[in-house]
């Protein structure tokens, strides 16, 4: 049975970032970097997904990888924040793995795109989503940097135009032009949120 979403309880349970932006704009890098800072202070999640791992990923770091049965069982209980689906694979967010990281007393901490923003909006929590913005040349760069066949950086750079518009719908936008900067200002946005109280 569908349970009813609680804005305000879910507001209450402590803070939830969001870091977005482009491909090769350094999100899974600025986490990294962030918890680094104080790893007693940020519970990381994970969404669910319904493919099977890549070879190199690992169930509970990438995702949590169940049925697709297991994941509409969600979806009718409204744990699911947000979804997407791609050749007939679900990607989903969930409020049961978010909430098991704010009763740690943790921040939960995750890249997301503008659904996900919009999910957890929704659902009331204490959000901070923050856009990474990096040059599109720099873009190309990294892109190139990580080996990117040709086709696959026109399809890149296309999509790092087509994000760009989603950046309005985040809390604040943020340079990712030095790593140890950019992590440096984002942890301290944070800290200045939860200091608010």
């Amino acid at each position: 049975m569908k349970q009813k979403i609680d804005e305000k309880a879910n507001f209450n349970k402590g803070l939830v970032v969001i870091i977005g932006g482009t491909s090769g704009a350094g999100k899974d890098t600025i986490i990294k970097k962030v918890i680094e800072k104080n790893p007693s202070l940020f519970g990381l999640f994970v969404s669910y997904a319904t493919r099977a791992p890549r070879d190199s990923e690992v169930n509970g770091i990438h995702y949590h990888f169940i049925t697709e049965k297991e994941f509409l069982k969600h979806l009718r209980d409204g744990e699911i924040v947000e979804f997407t689906t791609r050749h007939n694979e679900y990607k989903g967010m969930s409020a049961r793995l978010i909430d098991a990281e704010l009763s740690k007393g943790l921040i939960a901490i995750k890249d997301a795109e503008v659904e996900g923003v919009k999910g957890l909006r929704k659902y009331g929590y204490n959000l901070l989503s923050i856009y990474l913005t990096v040059p599109r040349e720099e873009v190309a760069r990294r892109l190139c940097a990580r080996g990117c066949s040709d086709e696959e950086l026109a399809h890149r750079l296309s999509d790092y135009d087509n994000h760009l518009s989603s950046s309005k719908f985040y809390d604040v936008l943020v340079e990712n032009k030095e790593i140890e900067v950019c992590a440096e200002n984002i942890y301290q946005m944070i800290l200045s949120r939860i200091n608010k109280g």
